[in-house]
């Protein structure tokens, strides 16, 4: 058996033991046997053609392809550069490919259950220059190919409409080293360690409608170590044809890769004839990328171009992103004859770091393709889904459905991970002694807990993160917070927090706590009850971060929070009453009562500046109230036409669409305050291709009675007096350099934002700045606060590929008086 030169065996003390765990009830034994008999009795009449793909050295190909030409039909190696595929009896045209290796053809004859061995050694691949004729004083031919391509991009990414398809993934991670930082690809977060630390394989079904729209239903799931979830892997294809096909998204900054063949493609690629080579019975064109500038958001590597159709046949590109490292993606298309089209075949996308003898692999194939296949019965707005079924196949079913056979490494991962589970405290212990370990350290852990907020104490409890803060009202403050989720054996959530507050200064305990619970997962049905004494915002929203303001107060006294204590018990309500169409209805009693300053402290001691008092400070004055009651309710409802979704075990999870979404609230207060109001949001996001995308929002809001109203009750806005980039919003807006409470009003407001995104569209095109890799952003604001002069600014953002910050500068007017100007950063921490 040929093997990769970087492979490495583990030695695993275990005995062989099935790859899945499967526990059949008569009935599941029932069909499970008459599935083995179906399907034995298939196979008999099936042949096998098996085999490896080396090079001519003698090193494995991993993830070579195996295609039958003309047939739509193929598979792909293993890590060990093995391959298995079944085929009806008859006499077949077999390729066998590599990127950047010559194609070798095999004809091959294989009768019913004949087991057929093939091994092939591939050459280098050699290409030759007269199939096209160039001039001394002509550009280089490589050009006048992309422009044809570019003509077709269009045509070809429609073509492929009304179809269905199966898809198998595999994402395999292997490492030498117990030093790698965590790594999420495509939705799964790797915690790289020695050994192979991650191993999943997905089957799916598609259809596709149209070139945007399609859904994924997951057949499916084994992963290594776990029986009881499923994998997060969702298949994944390059389509070139896409302008912008591939993006890589770190904190608030979206990277946005342009296609080798996108309109705009000249002003960020140079390209090279590299020569022509025969595949099958077509002539293919390899061209090289060459990025303009090192820094913009293109990839390296080759595409190879059909003559006279134009179309994509294969791709091996590279990327070489700082927040991802460098990227191998190798894209192939099969050849259905009897429809003249190119479909999607294979995408690997592959990492690799030699320092630490690091290899992840994440492979697709798709097969088994139907022409204007019959519309699936589930809604058309469904993404991907999961079904309520079991995803956990026998090993007998995986042994006939997988498409990519598994290495002997990859069978004793599953079997070793398995045999973990044991109840058997003896062979546990005898495992434990030659597996490679997974060492959770400290970093590991604080590097989660950033992405998350949460600490994970155990499968179902969390503590949330920001544990200690400092404030004037309290001083410094311990604050706990605990919340456990389980899911009950109905399929529904349930969840339950705490949070526990004691302030140092103030010498007072605060305490509230919640139940959630799902009352439809398919309908996002949920019921929430809420009581306790804690300490709010008076803004109601929580535009100052508990982390900001005790930074601003112990460094320059800037003690942005103002706040009130809350003693109160609300229940709320929410549910999609059809798809995209949302309702929320809540009610809750509070007692408010105001809070004084009673801390000072600072870290400049030699300080004299007072802290501000604990009041808003609303349209030029300090406003401080009274204790007083309030019975609020309150009921919002939004609206997003063909909003997609995916539906996972039964839960629905509402995502978005290109149409405007428009949000209506309502809120009446009775008791010592009174008050009846009603505000509007619409916004929506415009896609505009090369030159970025749009997004805007407009707002509205009136109170209709008011009487005896606390500053608690005015309208409030996601203002921002600091450095930090305010991402929340409050109606659907939010602000950079408007003052927290001075806007704060009474009576109505109207207000808007607009922000685009042009990435790379202005100064990837600019020599020298271009190598930088900068992204450019303009944002525009405005706010009518009842009659007090309106509010507007002005914005340019930068962010580079190189980092994952945006750094943004605004620009403030008050009416048509220019007033102020501020720098923030743009980060999710």
């Amino acid at each position: 058996m040929s093997k990769s030169p970087h492979r490495k065996d583990f030695d695993f003390a275990i005995n062989h033991q099935p790859a899945t765990q499967y526990k059949p009830t008569t009935i599941k034994l029932f069909f499970l046997l008459l599935f083995l008999l179906t399907s034995n009795y298939l196979l008999a009449q099936m042949g096998q053609l098996y085999g490896s793909v080396s090079t001519t050295q003698g090193e494995a190909m991993p993830y070579a392809n195996v295609i039958i030409l003309g047939k739509s039909q193929g598979t792909s190696t293993n890590f060990d550069g093995e391959y298995s595929l079944q085929l009806k009896p008859g006499t077949y045209k077999v390729s066998y490919q590599f990127v950047g290796y010559k194609s070798e053809l095999k004809e091959v004859t294989i009768q019913a259950g004949e087991r057929l061995p093939i091994h092939v050694s591939l050459e280098e691949e050699k290409v030759y220059l007269d199939a096209v004729v160039v001039k001394a004083s002509s550009e280089n031919p490589a050009y006048e190919i992309i422009r044809n391509a570019q003509k077709m991009r269009k045509t070809y990414l429609r073509e492929h409409e009304n179809i269905s398809y199966e898809a198998y993934t595999k994402l395999f991670g292997k490492s030498g080293t117990n030093n790698s930082s965590a790594i999420n690809l495509f939705g799964t977060m790797l915690n790289p360690h020695k050994g192979i630390f991650y191993l999943s394989e997905t089957v799916s079904s598609l259809y596709k409608y149209n070139a945007h729209e399609k859904n994924e239903q997951l057949k499916a799931s084994l992963i290594m170590g776990d029986t009881s979830n499923y994998s997060k892997n969702k298949s994944v294809f390059i389509e070139l044809y896409e302008s912008r096909p591939f993006s890589v998204v770190a904190q608030t900054v979206r990277n946005r890769f342009i296609s080798p063949i996108a309109n705009d493609a000249f002003g960020f690629y140079d390209y090279d004839y590299l020569g022509s080579i025969e595949e099958g019975n077509q002539l293919l064109h390899k061209i090289k990328l060459l990025p303009r500038s090192t820094g913009t958001n293109t990839f390296t590597g080759e595409i190879y171009i059909v003559d006279k159709s134009w179309r994509v046949y294969k791709s091996h590109l590279f990327t070489n992103s700082p927040i991802i490292g460098k990227m191998e993606i190798n894209t192939t298309y099969i050849a259905d004859e009897q429809e003249n089209v190119l479909l999607p075949f294979s995408t690997s996308f592959i990492l690799k770091d030699k320092s630490r003898e690091l290899d992840i692999y994440h492979h697709n194939i798709f097969y088994d393709y139907v022409f204007d296949a019959p519309v699936p019965t589930i809604d058309k707005q469904a993404n991907y889904i999961v079904g309520d079924s079991s995803l956990q196949k026998p090993d007998e079913w995986w042994e006939k459905q997988r498409p990519i056979s598994l290495t002997e490494d990859e069978q004793l991962a599953y079997q070793q991970s398995l045999r973990l589970k044991s109840k058997d405290q003896n062979v546990r212990e005898n495992i434990n002694d030659s597996l490679p370990k997974s060492k959770k350290s400290p970093f590991r852990i604080f590097q989660q807990a950033l992405g998350t907020g949460n600490i994970t104490l155990t499968d179902n409890l969390a503590l949330k993160l920001n544990v200690f803060t400092f404030n004037t009202v309290e001083g410094g403050v311990l604050k706990p917070h605990f919340v456990y989720r389980k899911e009950m054996k109905s399929g529904r959530e349930l969840e339950t927090d705490v949070a526990l507050r004691y302030g140092f200064a103030s010498r007072q305990f605060y305490a509230k706590g919640g139940v959630s619970y799902e009352l439809n997962p398919l309908s996002v049905s949920k019921l929430r009850l809420e009581g306790g004494r804690y300490i709010e915002q008076i803004s109601g929203n929580t535009s100052v971060s508990d982390f900001v303001n005790m930074a601003y107060s112990l460094d320059s006294k800037l003690n942005y929070q103002k706040l009130y204590g809350r003693d109160y018990i609300s229940l709320q309500w929410g549910q999609e009453l059809i798809n995209g169409l949302d309702i929320k209805i809540g009610s809750n009693y509070n007692l408010r009562h105001p809070l004084e300053n009673n801390s000072d402290y600072n870290w400049d001691k030699k300080s004299e500046t007072a802290y501000m008092p604990n009041q808003s400070f609303i349209q030029g004055e300090y406003i401080d109230f009274e204790s007083n009651q309030l019975w609020e309710s309150n009921i919002a409802i939004s609206y997003q036409h063909n909003r997609k979704f995916d539906l996972i075990k039964g839960r629905k999870v509402p995502l978005t669409s290109k149409y405007p979404k428009v949000s209506v609230g309502f809120d009446l207060g009775v008791m010592e305050s009174e008050y009846s109001r009603f505000w509007a949001n619409i916004s929506n996001n415009f896609n505009f291709g090369p030159v970025g995308v749009s997004n805007i929002s407009v707002s509205y809001g009136e109170f209709l009675t008011s009487n005896n109203l606390t500053p608690v009750d005015y309208f409030h806005f996601m203002g921002n007096q600091t450095i930090f980039y305010q991402r929340q919003k409050q109606y659907g807006l939010s602000y950079q350099l408007l003052d927290y409470y001075q806007y704060s009003n009474d009576s109505y407001f109207a207000g808007a934002n607009f922000e685009h995104d042009f990435g790379n569209a202005i100064f990837g095109r600019v020599p020298l700045l271009k190598k930088l890799g900068l992204n450019t952003y303009f944002m525009a604001n405005f706010l009518q606060s009842g009659d007090y002069n309106s509010f507007s600014e002005l914005g340019v953002g930068l962010s580079m590929s190189y980092l994952p910050i945006r750094f943004n500068y605004f620009f403030g007017f008050e009416g048509n008086n220019y007033n102020l100007h501020g720098f923030m950063m743009h980060t999710n921490f």
